[in-house]
C-alpha cells in the first residue's frame, strides 16, 4: 500500500518490488545468493562501520573473483574506472613518500574496494532496473528504520 502511494505513472515501485523479487528468485544460485547479500547492506551498515566494511570488501573481493573466473574484464576500460585507478596509485605513491610510509600505505591501499563497489553494482548486482530500485527501497527502509532509532534516542 506505502509503496503505492509513492509510485507515480513513470516510476511503479510496488510493481518494481514485485517484479524484482520475482527476477531474484529466477536467478542462479550464486547470483541471487550474492544479490541477496547485495540488498542486506543498508541494514549491515545499521549494524556498525565494521560489519559494514566488511560487507562492502567481500562484496568487492568476490567480484574480482569472479571476474578472474570468467575472464570478464571489459568493466576496467571504463574511464571512471580509469580515473579512481590512477587516483588510488597516485595515493598509493603519495603515501609511501610520507612521514609515516608503511601506516598509509596499509590506510590508503583498501580505499581500491570502494571503486571495485561500484564496478560490482553496475555491472553485475544492479544490471536491472527493477533491482536497482529494490535497492533503493531498502536503503529508505533501512534510513527510516535509523531515524526511528534517533528519535527514539532523544
Amino acid at each position: 500500500m506505502f509503496l503505492k502511494l509513492l509510485s507515480v505513472p513513470e516510476l511503479n515501485l510496488h510493481s518494481s518490488w514485485n517484479t524484482g523479487w520475482v527476477k531474484i528468485k529466477n536467478m542462479s544460485g550464486f547470483d541471487k545468493t550474492m544479490t541477496i547479500f547485495w540488498l542486506i547492506g543498508p541494514f549491515i551498515y545499521l549494524i556498525e562501520r565494521d560489519p559494514a566494511d566488511l560487507w562492502l570488501s567481500l562484496i568487492s573481493l568476490i567480484f574480482l573473483i569472479r571476474c578472474l573466473r570468467k575472464k570478464d574484464w571489459s568493466w576496467a576500460s571504463q574511464f571512471w574506472f580509469k580515473s579512481a585507478l590512477a587516483l588510488w596509485i597516485f595515493g598509493l605513491f603519495s603515501a609511501v613518500t610520507g612521514p609515516e610510509p608503511l601506516f598509509s600505505f596499509q590506510q590508503g591501499f583498501v580505499w581500491i574496494r570502494f571503486p571495485l563497489y561500484v564496478a560490482a553494482a553496475q555491472v553485475w548486482l544492479a544490471k536491472d532496473r527493477d533491482i536497482r530500485i529494490l535497492m533503493l527501497l531498502t536503503i529508505l527502509i533501512g534510513m527510516l528504520i535509523m531515524c526511528g532509532i534517533l528519535i527514539a534516542e532523544t
